[in-house]
């Protein structure tokens, strides 16, 4: 039996959509925020099931389009189906493997098709959305609103019973967002934060996230609250999942937990 998995390209990023509800807009409710002035705040909204995808339309002002053409109902979605918002063009991908019984893994960071899968379209590089609100704030100096919009996604993304990937462009770019907030106001309270939100999703910090984090830690002196300590305890716990280089990764961060305590 296959099983299915639905991918959103949008330019060079391959975006996994997980099964529920992912609404798309200008809004940071948005689970997905779209920094495109054509698009109303909530403009559209697809709902991922383990078979289909469908969009909707949420009564936008510009509307919705798939293959150039506006849909006024809620339309199932199929392989290589074009999307259009404002001026936000997207793929939907349908990617599909054979079921295997069991398989362990850890989530760790980079975009990359999952085993398995074929597709046409190469993985796009690891990295957050560079035009997100939240590094146009902190470029302006906006902390306070940065912070704000910062600790709301974090909430909605720890109060899901099934939280995305650490390589999804929305975590990627959330914990971005955290180190960018810690490095302009050198606060060691974010970092507290980024590690904390890495144990509430299972997530293992990718290589360069960790480096960025370490080097914060020098240069502020100390994490401010248990974050460090709890994400050490928590992967140290699971320590026989670990390769190698993980457990050098792991390693590193428990001497600068030693050195701060």
């Amino acid at each position: 039996m296959a099983e299915i998995s639905f991918r959103l390209q949008i330019g060079e990023r391959d975006i996994l959509l997980r099964q529920g509800e992912t609404t798309l807009g200008r809004s940071e409710e948005c689970t997905m925020l779209i920094d495109d002035v054509l698009l109303s705040r909530v403009h559209a909204r697809l709902v991922v099931s383990d078979s289909e995808v469908v969009l909707e339309d949420l009564g936008s002002k510009n509307g919705t389009y798939v293959n150039e053409v506006r849909i006024q109902v809620p339309s199932r979605l199929h392989n290589g189906d074009q999307i259009r918002l404002g001026h936000t063009h997207m793929k939907l991908l349908v990617l599909r493997r054979r079921a295997r019984s069991s398989q362990s893994h850890i989530r760790t960071m980079g975009f990359t098709t999952p085993p398995g899968f074929t597709t046409q379209v190469d993985a796009a590089p690891p990295g957050g959305d560079p035009s997100d609100v939240v590094f146009r704030m902190l470029k302006m100096g906006r902390l306070d609103e940065a912070a704000k919009i910062l600790k709301s996604r974090a909430s909605q993304l720890t109060a899901s019973d099934e939280p995305l990937p650490v390589n999804h462009i929305m975590s990627r770019t959330l914990q971005e967002g955290l180190l960018g907030l810690a490095e302009r106001s050198m606060d060691g309270s974010w970092l507290h934060r980024l590690f904390k939100l890495h144990v509430s999703c299972d997530w293992f910090m990718g290589a360069d996230i960790q480096q960025k984090a370490e080097q914060l830690i020098r240069a502020v002196g100390q994490v401010k609250g248990d974050g460090l300590v709890a994400y050490v305890t928590y992967w140290g716990a699971k320590n026989a999942q670990l390769s190698a280089p993980l457990q050098q990764q792991l390693d590193r961060l428990q001497d600068l937990s030693k050195r701060g305590s």
